[in-house]
């Protein structure tokens, strides 16, 4: 294996990295303006559109609080990884500094272990974000449709 090879799946578990704070960031960011929204809206839930909003709201809150604090990213218990703490996690000493030599001999063996990190930051961490992401934004923008409609109809 080339150091370009090498390099380029370095870049390409850095890539993975990033775009898991990526969508953090926005499940943050959802979870500030869906908290906004429904306290907001709670505060007059007499009227049936700022009910709707209040309820939507709130399931947008509790799925990109889960986006955010959900520990998604998992290995298998006693795989070892150069890349992840839980993987060599109860590994005395000596079982570690000598996987870690074996590990780092080779530059294959370094790029599999980059490869085994990127399938399971896309696989366990980036894949069930985007998800949960994307449904809590598409429920606050129906909340706020369907809420405003239904004040703009006199509900």
């Amino acid at each position: 294996m080339t150091n370009e090879q090498l390099n380029f799946i370095r870049d390409a578990y850095l890539h993975q990295r990033e775009q898991r704070t990526i969508f953090d960031n926005k499940a943050s960011f959802l979870v500030g303006v869906s908290g906004i929204i429904f306290a907001l809206s709670v505060n007059r839930i007499e009227k049936v559109g700022f009910l709707v909003i209040a309820i939507f709201a709130l399931v947008s809150l509790i799925l990109s609080v889960w986006a955010v604090s959900f520990p998604f990213h998992r290995t298998k218990k006693r795989v070892f990884s150069l890349l992840c703490w839980s993987g060599f996690k109860g590994l005395r000493k000596d079982e570690y500094e000598r996987i870690i030599k074996e590990e780092l001999n080779s530059q294959e063996k370094i790029a599999r272990e980059y490869l085994k990190e990127i399938y399971a930051l896309s696989k366990y961490s980036i894949e069930p974000k985007v998800k949960l992401v994307r449904i809590a934004g598409f429920i606050l923008s129906l909340s706020l449709i369907l809420g405003l409609f239904l004040l703009f109809i006199g509900l």
